[in-house]
């Protein structure tokens, strides 16, 4: 994959806001060390989440040789900061931007590379918490679920929209075994 030292930049920021309004979210405000402490851990469900979800949108366009780069949204990242402080996360830090010229096909591609990413992420972090039973590693299964299942929504401008306009029977396909396997381990 290529990147530009400004996607790059934009990619760090992200993660870096979104893993700090995750840490908020979790231990609340009023706990300033505990958030300091535990943001190692909000750093790695951030990266397993976010970013593997935005890198597999990017390689799969590139793979079909289209530029794409990821673009930080400040105001989304804001939105991130505020919720966390109210209690809930409401987390939009920008997109892969694709250039270039693709079919519907290949956009449905991209579009629904994040969304199994994040499945794939669950399913091995949920295959290894029970194996050394790390609580863990079981909330990287949760997190990474409720990503997937989120983006899978069918409501403009999420993946799941683009998806389900292109092919139903594919949106249900990926949509329903993410949300069977949130329902039954959670």
């Amino acid at each position: 994959m290529k990147f530009t030292r400004r996607e790059i930049n934009d990619l760090f920021i992200s993660w870096i806001v979104l893993s700090f309004a995750l840490a908020v979210l979790w231990w609340g405000i009023d706990r300033p060390l505990l958030i300091l402490r535990m943001m190692p851990r909000s750093f790695i469900a951030v990266g397993t989440g976010f970013a593997f979800h935005e890198m597999a949108h990017k390689y799969i366009a590139q793979r079909y040789g289209l530029a794409a780069e990821f673009r930080r949204w400040n105001f989304g990242l804001l939105m991130a900061v505020i919720s966390s402080f109210l209690g809930f996360l409401f987390a939009a830090p920008g997109a892969v931007h694709i250039f270039g010229y693709a079919d519907a096909k290949v956009m449905v591609k991209t579009s629904i590379a994040g969304p199994i990413a994040n499945f794939i992420v669950a399913l091995v972090s949920l295959g290894l918490s029970s194996i050394i039973f790390d609580n863990f590693l079981f909330f990287l299964a949760y997190f990474n679920l409720f990503l997937a299942l989120f983006n899978l929504l069918p409501i403009p401008p999420l993946d799941g929209s683009k998806v389900l306009k292109y092919n139903p029977v594919l949106w249900a396909i990926v949509f329903f075994p993410i949300l069977a396997v949130l329902i039954f381990v959670f």
